[in-house]
């Protein structure tokens, strides 16, 4: 059986408990995802610095934010398939709205 990450997780959160989908995360785990996500988003916006010219602002409030519902999707749905489609919904509507609004 391959392991996912969640697998591990939900392993080192509780000792006594099965790595399946019914284990609780203890607060020690929450705190960390907490804190991963935060520090990934940073990340993520950190990487499109030079395609925003440098904007640190518009990088690290707008873009990076703007990634943490596709991080929390893919961690709460254990696939990286949901994070994908929820972005690509996303980017489209982006893009239609920007279509339609201009000539």
């Amino acid at each position: 059986m391959v392991k996912t990450y969640s697998d591990v997780i939900r392993r080192r959160a509780n000792y006594n408990c099965a790595p399946s989908y019914n284990c609780q995360y203890t607060r020690g785990t929450r705190k960390a995802l907490v804190i991963i996500v935060n520090v990934s988003t940073i990340i993520f916006g950190l990487l499109h610095l030079s395609t925003y010219d440098w904007n640190f602002a518009q990088v690290l409030l707008v873009i990076a934010f703007a990634r943490s519902p596709f991080t929390l999707a893919t961690l709460r749905s254990d696939s990286i398939y949901s994070g994908y489609f929820i972005h690509l919904a996303y980017d489209w509507i982006a893009f239609l709205s920007y279509i339609l609004t201009h000539d």
